[in-house]
């Protein structure tokens, strides 16, 4: 596979670091993760993630990288440890790499809120 060769995997071996569940960075993402995510498994700071959450007076805005050709929904729930995920937003692939920011218009004034990105887009 082309993602393979161009991020220095052996895509002929699918054990260890070259396997689907390796892990070479070793940043917690296995490979077929960050394929997904269209990151770099041998750079540990190369990971799906949320860039920053600011907080402005009640606002709450979020941005993150989006990578080319990758759809994203943004989740979040009021409980680290428990409860759904709760869908707030989609992001449609677009044909080109851009960092997004959204605002939570829903962010309640007086609990916590808990936020992640995932790829491919949630139904």
């Amino acid at each position: 596979n082309d993602w393979e060769i161009a991020n220095g995997l052996k895509p002929d071996d699918a054990t260890g670091d070259n396997g689907a569940t390796g892990d070479p960075d070793h940043d917690g993402m296995t490979n077929l993760q960050e394929y997904l995510a269209g990151t770099n498994p041998r750079s540990a700071s190369s990971y799906l993630k949320i860039g920053s959450i600011e907080l402005s007076g009640n606002a709450i805005t979020l941005t993150f990288e989006a990578v080319a050709n990758r759809s994203y929904t943004i989740e979040y729930r009021n409980n680290v440890r428990s409860g759904p995920w709760t869908k707030m937003t989609d992001f449609p692939a677009q044909p080109f790499t851009r960092t997004v920011e959204i605002a939570d218009p829903g962010a309640p004034a007086s609990t916590a809120r808990f936020y992640r990105v995932v790829t491919p887009q949630q139904p």
